[in-house]
């Protein structure tokens, strides 16, 4: 952390959250209610149309071992929390499942 320094790390984050947000924005059926601008962080919140936010969470879980949790708002929403050690291809493959999901597919 240090050699890295917090500035480093939270451009890292923003830019992970900036790459799944693109790629889940334009999804059918996807609402995201993250917040933009200043107040963006690296938690990223969405709700998928017609699916439960709990079977999404337990869906990518079982399926991709992807750990997400459900927030408590209403309705529920699906949190993700990216740290800086994930990469590019894990929000490349988050955003591919949820997509599955979101399109009704079975491999999401």
């Amino acid at each position: 952390f240090k050699r890295t320094g917090p500035v480093s790390i939270e451009k890292r984050i923003l830019a992970l959250a900036n790459r799944l947000l693109s790629q889940i924005r334009p999804i059918k059926n996807v609402e995201v209610i993250t917040p933009e601008g200043e107040a963006q962080s690296g938690l990223v919140s969405f709700r998928i149309k017609n699916v439960e936010s709990q079977n999404v969470v337990d869906r990518l879980y079982r399926k991709h071992q992807i750990i997400l949790r459900v927030v408590v708002t209403e309705p529920p929403a699906v949190r993700i929390s990216i740290h800086y050690l994930n990469t590019e291809d894990e929000m490349d493959s988050i955003a591919n499942a949820i997509d599955a999901i979101a399109a009704g597919r079975k491999k999401g």
